[in-house]
């Protein structure tokens, strides 16, 4: 399981285009292998808080894994 070690635990991590807060996605405790992730962009205070408002001031982290765990709408 890849643990990704924040300095912020209020921070946004988009995985497969679903926001969850990081105290979240700890509770939740759902699995990611290193293998799985396709690509990892950070994006900053200023950007986040564009873009989600108050929620993505500590940064916010989108995650896109090569199976995409949405499903696709058929």
């Amino acid at each position: 399981m890849l643990k990704i070690k924040l300095l912020q635990i209020n921070q946004i991590i988009v995985l497969d285009g679903i926001p969850y807060r990081f105290q979240d996605l700890e509770k939740e405790k759902l699995p990611l292998l290193k293998n799985e992730i396709e690509k990892i962009i950070a994006i900053d205070k200023k950007k986040g808080i564009n873009i989600y408002g108050n929620f993505g001031e500590a940064g916010v982290l989108i995650i896109t894994t090569k199976k995409n765990r949405i499903m696709p709408s058929s």
